[in-house]
């Protein structure tokens, strides 16, 4: 089983500074999300992990498909690379959060692993739902990094391969494994390259990455490899190579962008999606020898990205970014935590709302709207205002409630029961997408809807 997660770590040496100022972080608050590793099993179970905004490691999970999510996990943060997840099935799963925990329930709880002795894990894989690897910065040799195993779904982990270094110089920033024999990892410094096995990590063999021209220290960000011998790697400046004998040769592939790539998967040795800056995604369906620029409908950073099959992809970003297709790519849906209510909504697009064309006085009825949110809203943040025309004509307040959550995604649907006590003529019913009291965007934006009220029934 291949693993169904991808992060970027792009910029990884920050990681170093990030571990001596974490106590420096805990307190500032941040705008959004910043969303940079997503994992999903199948088209149905999937996590999320980001920095949150009180510079927090967190976990959001779902269970049908991103159309609603729930939190299922928060941590201080630390260094640059804390904040990912990869699950080996629908409830085992590790998260790194600064120490490496597991978990046996989905993310209903999370327990720390011996693998938090070894260093700090910036990924992790699984090649079926017991076997798997990770990889760290500042290893058993105090610098460089390590690879580590685990034969037990990520209850414990034991270092296979310590990898020296010079100021964490050899930590291994991505990992990927074919087969229960065979697993890859990403080294990052100044001599790339990709440690690989081809017996279940008794022997470790690196094989040297071409250099980016003008690239970083760290010029590589990703690795993924659908065959046992065949993989790509991802980084600096557009690069995307390929291997088909295991990373002893790669070949530069024509990608037709200059900017950072971040992430890339291979749901299948033909198919693949790259993923990176300025809301970048490309895809592939014939093995790299063509790349093609979809559009994503942003410009954020994209940091991470999951395909299932050919069909059913999420990508993940910066600044709460969360996308989701179903046909390939051809065109993305926007999804949202609840985190990234913080936001407020500046660009919220609210429907008309909907009411029985007869209300009976001292009857509930139903009220539900649509809202398109260019950042989704929690249900506490729409409420409904119910009036209703008096005799006079006049338009009174009979109360307002707060909607309930139906459909999270990129058409929200939000319902409120309401009774209305008083009597009266025709009623209007005022649907509200509020701002939280805490944001800077206040807005509110509505429609309204009318029926006729039956007096004493």
């Amino acid at each position: 089983m291949r693993s169904a997660h991808r992060i970027t770590t792009m910029g990884i040496v920050s990681a170093i500074v990030c571990l001596l100022a974490a106590a420096c972080f805990a307190g500032a608050a941040r705008a959004s999300a910043d969303y940079m590793s997503v994992s999903f099993v199948d088209a149905d179970y999937g996590w999320i992990a980001g920095i949150g905004s009180s510079s927090t490691t967190d976990v959001w999970r779902t269970t049908n498909g991103g159309a609603t999510w729930t939190k299922a996990g928060s941590a201080l943060a630390v260094g640059s690379a804390a904040g990912w997840v990869s699950f080996a099935s629908r409830t085992s799963g590790v998260w790194g959060n600064g120490a490496l925990m597991h978990t046996s329930d989905g993310g209903g709880s999370w327990k720390e692993t011996s693998g938090s002795t070894i260093g700090i894990f910036n990924d992790a894989c699984f090649a079926s739902e017991d076997v798997g690897w990770a990889g760290c910065t500042f290893g058993n040799s105090a610098s460089g990094g390590a690879i580590a195993a685990t034969t037990d779904g990520g209850v414990t982990w034991k270092s296979q391969k310590d990898i020296p270094g010079d100021d964490g110089s050899g930590g291994v920033s991505a990992v990927s494994s074919p087969s229960l024999e065979r697993c890859y990892a990403l080294k990052w410094g100044d001599d790339e390259g990709v440690w690989a096995t081809s017996d279940g990590g008794a022997d470790w063999t690196l094989r040297p990455l071409p250099h980016i021209a003008g690239g970083a220290y760290a010029s590589y960000s990703d690795i993924d490899f659908p065959g046992e011998e065949t993989g790509w790697a991802v980084g600096a400046a557009g690069t995307i190579l390929r291997t088909d004998d295991a990373g002893a040769t790669w070949t530069k592939q024509v990608s037709g962008v200059s900017v950072p790539i971040a992430a890339v998967d291979f749901p299948a040795t033909s198919v693949g999606f790259a993923v990176g800056r300025s809301g970048l995604i490309l895809r592939t369906r014939d093995g790299g020898s063509h790349w093609v620029k979809l559009k994503s409908g942003t410009q954020k950073w994209l940091t991470a990205v999951c395909f299932v099959d050919a069909s059913h992809g999420w990508v993940v970003g910066k600044s709460g970014v969360l996308l989701r297709t179903s046909n390939g790519g051809k065109t993305w849906r926007v999804q949202a935590t609840a985190h990234a209510v913080a936001k407020g909504l500046p660009r919220a697009k609210v429907g008309r709302p909907h009411l029985p064309s007869i209300i009976v006085t001292g009857a509930p009825f139903n009220v539900w709207g649509t809202l398109r949110p260019h950042h989704a809203a929690e249900a506490q943040s729409v409420k409904i205002r119910c009036m209703f025309q008096n005799e006079d004509g006049d338009w009174v307040l009979e109360k307002t409630v707060w909607a309930t959550n139906h459909d999270l995604g990129s058409i929200t649907k939000y319902v409120a029961s309401v009774t209305l006590d008083a009597p009266g003529y025709p009623v209007a019913c005022r649907l509200q997408a509020i701002a939280p009291a805490d944001s800077q965007h206040s807005t509110t934006y509505s429609k309204w809807a009318r029926g006729d009220v039956l007096v004493g029934e």
